[in-house]
């Protein structure tokens, strides 16, 4: 099996881009990390529209994220196209992953016990 030389591209700063991406992409890449992860990059694109295709495509050229079309013997339901995600992509998908954590804390509709204890006549949430 081959793998994939590394990229040669001048790696982004995943900060940098995190900052600068469009909803869309830090969709897309949150998409391509669940690929890489639990499905070994296999990727059914179905679940992709033109636009992300493109963004695949460009993130290919730049060297951000390797993706490509899965030999044809090799295609099946699970897959037709792969992708494997540079370390600066690794970092950023992080950092998005955090940052949308933090969003869903913060809008939470619970309360915590720890909250709770340490403030014993706020009503709890199912009360609000």
């Amino acid at each position: 099996m081959k793998t994939q030389k590394p990229s040669t591209a001048e790696p982004l700063d995943y900060t940098d881009w995190l900052g600068r991406a469009s909803k869309v992409e830090v969709s897309l890449l949150l998409f391509l990390e669940t690929c890489a992860v639990d499905k070994g990059g296999k990727i059914v694109t179905t679940h992709m529209n033109a636009e992300d295709m493109e963004i695949a495509k460009r993130w290919n050229e730049e060297g951000f994220v390797s993706f490509g079309r899965i030999a044809s013997e090799d295609i099946s339901q699970y897959g037709s196209h792969w992708c494997n995600l540079s370390e600066t992509a690794w970092k950023s998908v992080g950092a998005a992953r955090r940052a949308r954590a933090m969003r869903q804390w913060g809008a939470r509709k619970y309360t915590t016990t720890e909250e709770k204890r340490e403030r014993p006549n706020v009503k709890s949430s199912d009360e609000r």
